[in-house]
């Protein structure tokens, strides 16, 4: 089992709880009573609760905002995926649009030559007919 932060913590309130205890409190009963050594420990053990709980709602916090920063990350690089789909199928609708309008203006101009072609035919025959009247 490997040693995290919070192992060391918990280390840390005990030997400091231990050391306390047995530097600040005298061992025989009547110097007990007379300190009210009993409310001493209860207000140090309350303290080292509220430090691990302190201690708790930092690794929680930090955890969350981890968990908040990986998830927006996710996001962004969803979001650029999706724009980078979007642009590319954008690209290739313009190009097909081109294309179409490339081949549609082709054969308009290939009618009009053709019609152009026929109508100068016809003018010519009938040219020819009036002349040959």
């Amino acid at each position: 089992m490997k040693f995290r932060t919070h192992h060391l913590v918990l280390l840390f309130i005990c030997i400091f709880i231990n050391l306390y205890v047995a530097n600040a409190y005298p061992t025989n009963s009547v110097e007990i009573e007379k300190r009210g050594i009993l409310k001493k420990i209860k207000k140090t053990v309350s303290k080292a609760g509220n430090g691990v709980k302190n201690a708790a709602s930092t690794v929680g916090k930090g955890v969350k905002n981890a968990a908040s920063t990986v998830g927006n990350g996710v996001k962004d690089a969803a979001s650029t995926v999706g724009n980078g789909v979007k642009n590319a199928a954008s690209t290739v609708g313009n190009g097909v649009k081109d294309a179409a309008s490339t081949v549609g203006n082709g054969v308009k101009d290939a009618a009009s030559t053709v019609g152009n072609g026929v109508k100068g035919a016809a003018s010519t025959v009938g040219n020819g007919v009036k002349n040959a009247a």
